[in-house]
């Protein structure tokens, strides 16, 4: 199996318009500004472009030129996510652990099925006085649609953490509004120096018949052990020993499944008969017709049964006792 490693953005200016550049409401499918769908950006103070392969037949070992393990001096790392990070943590299928300790990291995995990014603060305020080392924060496949309420939150989200390294994590184009948490992650990254992206929709759209299930949204056994490889790639070595698998006050998986399902997600997004724009996970847009709409076929209008009139029934004849009169009788 063909293993993608990681593509970091971080620190660097990025083009890309402001997120309250458009309504909020408008859905659009691409990749992030700036990259084609084949490119992944790696940067530090000096950009690196790296090409991530687009076949499974071809390997890349990416090593960015500082790990955030070169960037501090603890080993606690704190991860935060919805069902794609849970289902690598260690009730599930255990991958964080299982690549990240071994490598010195102290892992909390904080995540459930069905999490918007509000969860990023409901996290914070229970965990972030536990004091962090690295934080990795991978918030945006559940969106309202609303850009600018998710860009404060993600900020916010970032401040509390700084100047901890933040690693952000974009997410696949299995709906036409994701690109705008994608616009949103790469802006952030230009405004906070602490925070590093990497590129997660590019990565599973660069193979994702391995790395993720049908509905191009959760992961395959290989897209956990992808994702967990790509996480320790940018993380490196923990500048201490020993690495530890830490235990979570989040265990609510009543949200959903976080195996997801494998039925593809919907062409059609967002309910208007338009021309749809589609991308399979960080791939190149395609340009497809919408699906005829068929008008309902109404069924035609019976008139009510007529019912006979009742009988008439002729009004009761109310006959009055006879009245006799009888003859005076007397002495």
């Amino acid at each position: 199996m063909s293993l993608l490693c990681v593509l970091l953005v971080a620190c660097s200016a990025v083009e890309s318009a402001s997120p309250g550049s458009h309504d909020p409401s408008i859905e659009g499918v691409g990749v992030l500004p700036g990259g084609g769908a084949d490119t992944a950006v790696v940067a530090e103070s000096d950009p690196v472009t790296t090409s991530v392969p687009t076949s499974s037949s071809s390997t890349s070992t990416l090593v960015p030129p500082v790990t955030i393990g070169s960037l501090v001096t603890g080993n606690r790392l704190l991860m935060i996510g919805d069902s794609i990070t849970a289902s690598a943590a260690q009730r599930y299928g255990g991958e964080f652990c299982k690549t990240l300790v071994p490598l010195g990291w102290q892992v909390e995995v904080d995540a459930e099925p069905s999490r918007f990014v509000d969860f990023g603060a409901q996290v914070l305020d229970k965990r972030l006085a536990a004091k962090w080392d690295a934080a990795y924060v991978f918030l945006g496949t559940n969106y309202l649609g609303n850009q600018q309420s998710y860009q404060k939150q993600l900020e916010k989200i970032v401040q509390r953490l700084s100047p901890t390294p933040v690693v952000l994590l974009t997410v696949t184009n299995f709906a036409e509004n994701r690109q705008e948490v994608n616009d949103v992650i790469t802006l952030v990254a230009t405004e906070f120096p602490n925070v590093h992206v990497i590129d997660w929709g590019a990565i599973a759209g660069a193979d994702p018949a391995t790395i993720l299930r049908g509905d191009g949204i959760h992961l395959t056994d290989s897209g956990r052990a992808t994702l967990a490889s790509t996480v320790a790639t940018v993380l490196g070595q923990a500048p201490v020993q020993p690495g530890d698998c830490l235990s979570t006050l989040f265990t609510n998986d009543s949200g959903g499944n976080v195996n997801g399902s494998d039925t593809p997600p919907p062409t059609h997004v967002g309910g208007t008969n338009t021309t749809v724009k589609t991308t399979v996970a960080g791939g190149t847009p395609t340009t497809k017709p919408p699906s005829p709409t068929t008008p309902p076929v109404t069924p035609p209008t019976q008139p009510p049964p007529t019912q006979p009139p009742p009988p008439t029934v002729p009004p009761p004849t109310i006959t009055s006792p006879r009245r006799t009169t009888l003859p005076p009788t007397g002495p």
